[in-house]
């Protein structure tokens, strides 16, 4: 009876005959990448592991990633036991026994590899990984190169100093490492092409890059004719090395000036004991060309300075043309709107003991002119990167035109022709693109009785104040130049005559608190136009779009389709209630 239960039993326990009798056995893993690559710096990538064996998937167990950077991979092996850094959490073996790991990013260039272990199944512990199915090939990226060199464009003088700078920006990450700076003379210098390698001299050493940005050491440039500059970059772990040279950003063109022809400038020099004048604005010094066509008075003299040297040079024909040729595409367009040029000149303020250069206040008087209706006076200054800027717009004013400014300076005169304006009955919305004038003086013809014009409203940032040409005597407000009006008329509408209004770059001063602005410029999507240094103080831009009589929102942190609008137009009105103080760019 004993023998029989045993042998019962024996028989019983061995149900499983091959599973008794079979030896512990590694487990079968595969691996793919997602994506599979090659991938760019910055992108992320996991692997997916198929795990099984020579009996099933196994019912119990625990799943762990690992990841080796570039600098613990070991070739032709991929990522070693040990040496790889865990990706996520312990994973408990699936019924499917497929497993991903946590996306992890790839920060430099090189061979990414991927390790997986299986632990505490009935499989020994295994670990996987291989050079194709576990690695993925990270490529570096291009830095974007943007460059600033000082001066641009033509210069007309004996010498300059010039200098180039650099701001490097990467997708993910600012560029490291260093820049060197190279500057083609007229020999090496190509028009069309800016400063090709291997061409130019090197100025100065290597420059390690500060935040993304380097500036090479200024040099002193006195031969005529093309120089343009180009920036090599060494590149780092996650950008390639690259060169960046243009014909715009990195070029100028010295152009040594004859001397002044006599009789139509000014080269004074004043002393500021025996030459200063007293009005009731205060001390100034004035001189005049020989035919009293140009008249100059400086004001706001820095007490240090006892002698002045003034120079006013006219611009004509080439001089006139190089100007005209740096200003930007929109301000040109304002110089190709009018019927024609006036006149044009530069000033420039020295100390006469010293020759540095003189930040003070100048007032040009040009008179007398045959003047038409309109006349616009368009002042430059010179950028930091050398191309020169509109700063601003000043209407003419009773024949003669005046306007005070810092040093240096160039002004162009320009004839704007001065169409009728046609408004219809009710509400109108209107630029005002005059000089600075009382409003029952501000347009041509005036805005007296019987014109239909019923009434002006300017807003003041707490309400709007009203002007009624019927009745003057109430309130009568200057007008500024592209102050934004609404005019309501009587049935019939009204004419109006006043200058063009050309789209124009400048920059806008907004106050804390509510701000109407009228737009100038020359139209397209709010988020390119409108600084995000606006932006970001305020949540709201309205926009009074005349052809539809209404306010229109746009709303920066909104999603898609929610806004009612998305662009601007030239002769918008837009409002903003500022955080605080900010200027807007307006382009």
């Amino acid at each position: 009876m004993l023998g029989l239960s045993f042998v019962l039993l024996l028989q019983f326990g061995d149900h499983h005959p091959v599973a008794a009798q079979a030896a512990p056995a590694p487990a079968t893993i595969t691996t793919s990448l997602l994506p599979p690559g090659p991938v760019l710096v910055g992108e992320s990538a996991s692997v997916a592991a198929n795990i099984g064996g020579v009996f099933r998937v196994p019912s119990s167990g625990e799943v762990s990633f690992f990841y080796c950077a570039p600098a613990t991979v070991q070739p032709g092996l991929g990522c070693p036991q040990g040496a790889g850094t865990q990706v996520g959490p312990l994973q408990q073996i699936s019924a499917s026994g497929l497993h991903f790991s946590f996306a992890t990013p790839l920060t430099e260039a090189g061979a990414h590899c991927f390790g997986v272990l299986l632990e505490k199944s009935i499989y020994t512990t295994t670990y996987f990984t291989d050079t194709t199915s576990a690695c993925i090939a990270v490529q570096k990226v291009f830095a974007e190169i943007v460059t600033a060199a000082t001066p641009t464009g033509t210069v007309d003088a004996t010498s300059v100093i010039a200098r180039d700078r650099a701001t490097l920006t990467g997708a993910l990450q600012t560029p490291t490492g260093t820049v060197r700076f190279f500057l083609c003379g007229p020999a090496q210098a190509l028009g069309a092409q800016g400063c090709p390698a291997p061409a130019g001299t090197q100025i100065g050493a290597a420059i390690q890059l500060v935040a993304g940005t380097a500036e090479s050491p200024s040099v002193d440039v006195s031969v005529a004719g093309l120089h343009c500059w180009r920036v090599e970059y060494g590149g780092d772990n996650a950008h390639q090395a690259a060169t960046h040279t243009n014909t715009t950003s990195e070029c100028f063109s010295l152009q040594i000036p004859p001397p002044p022809q006599p009789g139509d400038q000014i080269d004074v020099t004043l002393d500021a004991n025996l030459d200063a004048q007293q009005d009731g604005d205060g001390i100034f010094y004035r001189a005049s060309t020989p035919d009293g066509s140009v008249r100059i008075r400086v004001r706001d003299l820095p007490p240090e300075v006892t002698r002045l040297q003034l120079l006013f040079t006219p611009l004509r024909d080439a001089a006139l043309a190089a100007v005209l040729d740096t200003l930007a595409p929109q301000d040109r367009s304002l110089v190709e709107t009018a019927t024609g040029i006036a006149t044009a000149g530069e000033v420039l303020l020295f100390n006469a003991d010293t020759g540095a250069k003189i930040d003070a206040t100048i007032e040009v008087e040009l008179a007398p002119l045959a003047v038409p209706d309109v006349r616009f006076l368009l002042w430059l200054v010179e950028t930091p990167d050398g191309t020169l800027a509109p700063v601003e717009y000043t209407a003419a004013l009773d024949g003669a035109l005046r306007a005070r400014f810092a040093f240096d300076l160039i002004f162009i005169i320009l004839d704007l022709p001065a169409p009728q304006t046609e408004l219809r009955t009710g509400l109108n919305t209107l630029v005002y693109t005059g000089p600075q004038m009382p409003a029952d003086r501000a347009f041509p013809g005036g805005t007296g009785r019987g014109d239909g014009i019923e009434a002006l409203w300017r807003f003041t940032g707490f309400g709007f104040e009203a002007f009624f040409p019927d009745v003057p005597s109430l309130a009568n407000p200057t007008y500024r130049l592209y102050d934004p009006l609404f005019v309501t008329t009587t049935p019939g509408g009204a004419q109006m005559q006043q200058g063009l209004l050309a789209p124009v770059r400048r920059g806008v001063a907004l106050t804390s608190g509510s701000n109407l602005v009228a737009y100038t410029g020359a139209g397209g999507g709010i988020l390119n136009l409108v600084d995000p240094a606006v932006l970001a103080r305020t949540q709201a831009v309205w926009v009074w779009r005349d052809s539809v009589g209404a306010w229109l929102g746009f709303f920066p942190s909104a999603p898609p389709g929610v806004s009612g609008i998305t662009a601007l137009a030239l002769g918008d009105f837009v409002f903003l209630h500022a955080s605080g103080p900010v200027t807007w760019d307006m382009r």
